[in-house]
């Protein structure tokens, strides 16, 4: 599927569903994005939960704040104030 999407849209789109990169790894592989949060179509709240949870286990900050802002809009979307 990823290898698919990359044939199809390129390295550039690929990287628009992660939150991270590794700027340690090459550029134009997939190593190099990290945090995904949808399946390319789409956006997974359960996804998002996960880039949040792992990121900040390992201390991610900046990652767990951009994933907690995407929970807070998903969950806003679901549930509007009243």
């Amino acid at each position: 599927m990823e290898n698919d999407f990359i044939q199809r849209r390129g390295f550039a789109e690929y990287a628009n569903w992660h939150l991270g990169i590794d700027d340690e790894k090459s550029e134009n592989t997939k190593s190099r994005y990290k945090f995904p949060y949808g399946d390319f179509k789409n956006v997974h709240r359960c996804g998002v939960l996960s880039a949040e949870s792992r990121a900040g286990q390992y201390k991610y900050f900046d990652i767990e704040r951009a994933a907690a802002a995407l929970h807070g809009l998903i969950d806003g979307v679901k549930h509007p104030a009243v």
